[in-house]
């Protein structure tokens, strides 16, 4: 995504991915860059539907569709791994998947580079577009997870570590929406597990602002001892690895 792309995705993420992102970032789906806007409200169905007529566009979907299929049988091998643990009485882990705004644009759209310019370049379109994207992944997210049986919702934090960005800004840039997303879900009666990759040991006392007993954080390293004494008795929270 380039720096002056943020008006487009703003108004219509959907079309934005499919006919600016999709074609620039995948050779065989270059044609999709051919398409009308894909939300119109003059001209339907005649110049929507005529679109499809396009052999480049056509060769596009085609390759789309090649690919889903190719996703599907991943997806059918998982889902039968997970079948098998159920029945054998291991419960599922979680139960859905979403994540933080500001790395959903960050790790996908702008890059690490990209982004952490944006705070400065650009501040109030990256606000923007960071609050257009919470009802989409709540949303999203919920149902995902209203199919399965297990309430938890795994949250992979890539940009929030320690080091990335100061307190200030994560406050300001990181915290406020990825705080929409857990409360939206939580609201939904599923339960926020952040993963917080890197160290979130400076951020303990920002991320004590959630309802008690609502968010289970797992962090990759962190001084269990000062973890507890700030999320204790208000937080579940496990570590992978204890920092000394």
């Amino acid at each position: 995504m380039k720096a002056d792309e943020y008006d487009a995705l703003i108004r219509d993420p959907a079309d934005y991915l499919l006919r600016v992102f999709l074609p620039r970032s995948n050779e065989a789906l270059k044609g999709l860059s051919k398409l009308s806007a894909i939300t119109p409200f003059i001209g339907i169905p005649a110049n929507y539907v005529t679109n499809f007529g396009d052999p480049d566009i056509r060769a596009a979907y085609l390759k789309l569709l090649e690919a889903g299929q190719e996703s599907m049988k991943w997806v059918a091998a998982v889902g039968e791994v997970s079948r098998k643990a159920v029945a054998a009485g291991y419960p599922n882990v979680w139960g859905g998947m979403s994540g933080a705004p500001y790395d959903m644009i960050g790790d996908w759209l702008r890059g690490t580079a990209g982004i952490m310019m944006d705070m400065f370049r650009q501040p109030d379109k990256l606000h923007e577009a960071m609050e257009r994207i919470v009802k989409i992944a709540v949303d999203d997210t919920v149902s995902a997870a209203k199919n399965t049986v297990c309430p938890i919702v795994f949250m992979p934090l890539h940009k929030g570590t320690g080091g990335f960005m100061s307190n200030k800004q994560f406050e300001e840039f990181y915290w406020p929406t990825f705080k929409k997303v857990m409360m939206g879900l939580i609201n939904e009666g599923l339960v926020p597990m952040p993963f917080a990759e890197g160290n979130f040991e400076p951020r303990l006392e920002i991320i004590r602002d959630m309802p008690e007993s609502s968010v289970i954080w797992f962090f990759e390293h962190m001084d269990m001892v000062k973890a507890k004494k700030i999320l204790g008795g208000h937080t579940s929270f496990a570590a992978t690895c204890r920092s000394p």
